[in-house]
């Protein structure tokens, strides 16, 4: 058999695998409703804290920004040469 067949076959026995138990959940219950969902409420508010956090994140970083256009202004006669000769030598300020 080919190696793309065999990697599909073993693709499909693997979901079929892990699939399985979770069929059988499903089965057992009698009294499911179809969209129920029985999650605990810690992980959605920790999810939209983060999501928070994450939209957040471009304002805690605009000061890194600032510093960096004050630092490319602070080196400007060097700035995009290509020259290493501020790592070579001794501090000259």
């Amino acid at each position: 058999a080919a190696p793309s067949k065999v990697a599909a076959i073993a693709a499909a026995a693997t979901a079929a695998i892990v699939a399985s138990p979770l069929a059988a959940i499903a089965e057992e219950a009698d009294d499911y409703e179809y969209g129920a969902v029985d999650a605990p409420i810690g992980i959605a508010v920790g999810g939209g804290i983060l999501a928070i956090l994450t939209a957040l994140l471009p304002v805690a970083l605009k000061g890194g920004e600032e510093a960096f256009e004050e630092m490319k202004d602070r080196d400007s006669e060097g700035w995009g040469t290509g020259s290493t000769n501020a790592l070579n030598s001794k501090k000259r300020r």
